[in-house]
């Protein structure tokens, strides 16, 4: 395991909040929203702002001094929310994870603070596009559009397989995460408190005015956090690393050379030739082993440039996954026709 030197910014990640970064938090915070297991409903520490902030302030420092995150902070209370079908059926719900007020505070603060430590080190790779300030999903179309035009016009073929991670975010190891924290460069006393954070969680379930029995969360990072999103970008880092490590194939854009497209947990990966996309999909398949992730096989799926008889398959513990050809350049063109409607409507109407 690589450590990194502290740098410069390290005590931005830690240091002590003031009631200024307080003030901005509550302030973005939507007033009606319910309480978690504490009962204490964010509209209350609105209304009362200015003489708890001290103590706020106070709790807080206390928390990142230490590095150990509260044990009532620990508890998410899940409330589901049905969405359609049968409503007998657990997967037509949506549960809805709520946390003390308190802790999505300090969360949103060590949020802020993470992303500008990420950004100013340059830590996560180009390649995700996901949760990244300045960054968004239209980026990975406009590259993946590019690619289409590259290789739509010449000999060259474009072979494109869609994959998506089964409950990337609950499968999440955290002792794989606290290697990927500590690898990147992450100061100890951050991880520290991060591993605190995820020690002992628990859950309870409210149905109505009825609360389930207490149960323990062991793996994946918290539903609902803002945190979250880029503790998995740290998570799965390293991907690039592991793909440039094995001589992944790679297909050329100007002068820059890649594998694959993130988003988050989407992955596009990207070849010019059927055996190349073979190769990736094994070299994910074992990367998604160590990283003990799976592959959502029903929503996966892959698309050629060109007309192909070739066929790639993905033999995994999730099943088999066949990513033959599937029409010409048209379906990746809907898609990313599709994205650029609903994020740039201007852009959409000028094609």
């Amino acid at each position: 395991m690589v450590i990194y030197p502290m740098r410069e910014h390290d005590y931005d990640l830690v240091g002590d909040v003031n009631g200024q970064e307080i003030k901005s938090i509550f302030k973005k915070l939507k007033g009606g929203t319910a309480a978690g297991v504490d009962g204490i409903p964010i509209l209350l520490f609105k209304n009362f702002l200015s003489i708890l902030i001290p103590i706020i302030v106070l709790l807080c420092n206390k928390v990142l001094r230490s590095g150990q995150w509260p044990s009532a902070w620990k508890t998410s209370l899940f409330i589901p929310l049905f969405k359609r079908g049968n409503p007998k059926a657990h997967e037509n719900y949506r549960l809805i994870a709520l946390v003390p007020a308190l802790s999505k505070v300090l969360e949103k603060i060590l949020d802020t603070r993470l992303s500008n430590w990420l950004n100013t080190n340059n830590l996560i790779h180009e390649e995700q596009g996901g949760f990244r300030t300045g960054y968004g999903t239209t980026d990975s179309v406009f590259i993946l559009k590019a690619l289409i035009d590259k290789y739509g016009k010449g000999k060259t073929c474009l072979y494109v397989g869609f994959l998506d991670l089964h409950k990337a975010f609950d499968s999440v190891d955290r002792e794989l995460l606290k290697d990927a924290m500590l690898n990147i460069g992450l100061p100890h006393s951050f991880v520290r408190l991060i591993v605190s954070m995820y020690t002992c969680v628990s859950g309870i379930i409210q149905v109505g005015n009825r609360f389930s029995k207490l149960f323990d969360i062991k793996r994946g990072v918290k539903q609902g956090s803002t945190l979250s999103p880029k503790l998995f970008n740290i998570f799965i880092n390293d991907v690039v690393n592991f793909l440039e490590n094995r001589w992944a194939p790679k297909v050329s854009l100007g002068t820059q050379k890649l594998s694959l497209l993130l988003f988050a947990d989407d992955i596009a990966l990207v070849a010019n030739k059927p055996q190349d996309l073979q190769t990736l999909l094994n070299l994910i398949e074992e990367y998604l082993h160590i990283k003990k992730l799976r592959l959502n096989t029903e929503k996966s799926e892959g698309n050629y440039e060109k007309n192909n008889d070739g066929q790639c398959v993905w033999y995994g513990q999730e099943g088999k996954l066949n990513i033959k050809y599937d029409g010409p350049a048209k379906p990746l063109q809907d898609r990313f026709k599709e994205k650029l409607k609903t994020s740039c409507p201007e852009m959409y109407e000028e094609m």
